[in-house]
């Protein structure tokens, strides 16, 4: 109960200062800011996942996450629906947040019918300063596994 507590105090500690934020113009008419705070003294990084609550028999809509320059950030957006909620759950990684402050990051919605990218050219790299993989997008196996450090793929065959 202590936990609950102390998480609610500062869950509305939060808000209040989030109120006496000046945001930037929204990159998209229907962008929601999303504000991540960063209490170390020096810059972070984190994977971050958002929930927003849904009409339950609303149109499905397809959540995208961008930075405050309006360039699109990979995501994921799952709908989920029990009998007494409707929710979004959306998940991206929230990178250089300031030390000591705070980074304004954008959701914006389309419905699911609207035209999406073809998966087939998307590039599924993940990519930090040691390594980097990257995911053959037909079959999902790893195609390329790249050791940065001693500079020299892994694998010698995808698998």
């Amino acid at each position: 109960n202590t936990l609950r507590i102390c998480d609610e105090i500062r869950r509305q500690a939060m808000n209040a200062i989030s109120t006496h934020i000046s945001l930037p113009q929204p990159p998209h008419p229907d962008a929601k800011p999303i504000i991540l705070f960063n209490s170390l003294n020096w810059s972070r990084s984190k994977i971050h996942t958002h929930l927003l609550d849904a009409i339950a028999d609303a149109p499905l809509l397809i959540w995208t996450v961008c930075d405050e320059t309006g360039q699109d950030i990979t995501s994921e957006s799952e709908f989920f629906q029990s009998s007494d909620r409707a929710f979004y759950s959306i998940t991206f990684h929230a990178q250089d947040i300031p030390p000591l402050g705070y980074r304004c990051f954008w959701l914006h919605s389309q419905t699911a019918n609207s035209p999406q990218p073809d998966p087939s050219e998307a590039t599924f790299i993940l990519e930090n300063e040691r390594l980097k993989v990257e995911i053959d997008p037909a079959t999902g196996e790893i195609s390329s596994f790249f050791d940065k450090q001693s500079n020299q793929e892994t694998f010698r065959k995808p698998g």
